[in-house]
């Protein structure tokens, strides 16, 4: 078994498992002698159920010297518990750390059949599913400075803060695309059992000279009391995250901020009251 990890990019959740390897020597892929390669598993496109009973996954092999080699596996996995077991599957490709096993062919394969990298990750997996090889050392990169850096890295600090009586199930994302303008956004899951029609919000941007820019927010959000179970819930905040049911404030294009983005270090958003439907 190995983990999961993942990284979000301006709120863009990239469903990735990354392990580094070293070792890979494939003569027809031109791979003799390469010092270290980084390897990701990724749920291969269109082929995976929609219950997540059965999984196509591909591994994606990224070289030092910048090229990139691709292997699918010629066979799905198999998961009778995907909510449990599969890693790729609804929420559970949002949480770090999950750990998975390789699935092996339950027949032998023909080496040449198949991808010299999906070849090498079944010479090196165990009977159990255990992918052993020797890592590389992480990259050694230069600090996060820039608000962009910092979203990527998972730098900025974020803080949410319920002040009501009214259970909620709330988290945040930040929204970008590549280098554009940055909003963060809040979402937040009604499991009380009153629906609301508004929630009051504020949004603090703490800077490191310790100012502190403050957006208020009315949110017409109209969550209704939801009925799933507590398992359910992150399923349903993705959801509302892709229907764009959520609270965004802009940081990039707000004057007050504008000039000094790089300079925010904390970002707190309370939800301060709620205006209950009658």
């Amino acid at each position: 078994m190995f983990s999961m990890h993942k990284s979000i990019v301006a709120g863009l959740l990239c469903f990735a498992l990354s392990i580094p390897l070293a070792g890979i020597a494939f003569a027809t892929t031109g791979l003799d002698g390469e010092p270290c390669v980084t390897l990701g598993f990724h749920a291969a496109a269109g082929r995976s159920a929609r219950d997540g009973r059965t999984q196509g996954v591909e591994v994606v092999a990224h070289l030092q010297d910048g090229r990139t080699l691709t292997g699918v596996f010629p066979y799905d996995w198999i998961y009778e518990n995907p909510a449990r077991d599969n890693p790729f599957y609804r929420a559970n490709a949002f949480q770090d750390g999950k750990p998975f096993a390789v699935q092996l062919p339950k027949k032998r394969l023909e080496k040449k059949a198949i991808s010299p990298v999906i070849a090498y990750v079944l010479e090196h997996t165990d009977a159990s599913g255990r992918l052993h090889a020797n890592s590389c050392a992480p990259p050694t990169a230069p600090p996060a400075t820039t608000l962009h850096e910092r979203i990527n890295a998972r730098k900025l600090v974020r803080h949410l803060r319920n002040m009501t009586h009214q259970p909620l199930y709330i988290t945040s994302e930040f929204v970008s695309k590549g280098d554009g303008p940055v909003k963060v956004c809040l979402l937040a899951l009604n499991i009380g059992t009153q629906k609301i029609d508004r929630l009051e919000l504020r949004f603090d941007f703490t800077l490191n000279s310790g100012v502190v820019v403050a957006t208020p927010y009315e949110w017409l959000a109209a969550l209704e009391p939801t009925t799933a179970e507590r398992d359910q819930w992150q399923d349903i905040i993705v959801s509302m995250a892709f229907a764009d049911r959520k609270a965004c404030v802009p940081i990039t294009e707000d004057p007050r901020l504008r000039a000094n983005v790089d300079a925010i270090s904390t970002i707190d958003i309370t939800i301060v009251g709620i205006h209950a439907a009658i």
